[in-house]
């Protein structure tokens, strides 16, 4: 994956980052999902 790109996946776009060659996803983007006013209460828990 190349650096900054989105992923869509069930009609909801997720973020990615690339650091020291390691994929990561934005967890945030896809608790949205689940409550889109407050991702992150679902992240805390």
């Amino acid at each position: 994956m190349r650096n900054g790109m989105k992923l869509t996946v069930k009609e909801l776009t997720v973020r990615t980052m690339k650091v020291n060659g390691v994929d990561y996803i934005c967890i945030t983007d896809i608790a949205k999902q689940k409550n889109p006013l407050e991702p992150k209460d679902v992240v805390k828990n």
